[in-house]
């Protein structure tokens, strides 16, 4: 999930001209994202959408198996 939620956040970000090497080491200028700047692909949403996921994993096992956990 994380892969492409980088994917997106880089697509989502502010662009501009960075300089790149293509495979021959000669350099590129290309007008892309290269740092996630929207909030939803910061590292510590991606902790917060990781921990919701265990509360709602929690959450349906205590509701299926309730004499387990």
């Amino acid at each position: 999930m994380f892969p492409a939620l980088n994917y997106y956040a880089l697509e989502a970000s502010e662009k501009s001209f960075n300089q790149t090497t293509n495979f021959l080491s000669q350099p590129v200028h290309k007008f892309s994202a290269n740092k996630i700047t929207v909030l939803w692909g910061m590292w510590y949403m991606k902790a917060l959408y990781l921990a919701i996921a265990g509360l709602i994993g929690f959450g349906i096992a205590k509701a299926l198996y309730p004499e387990v956990i």
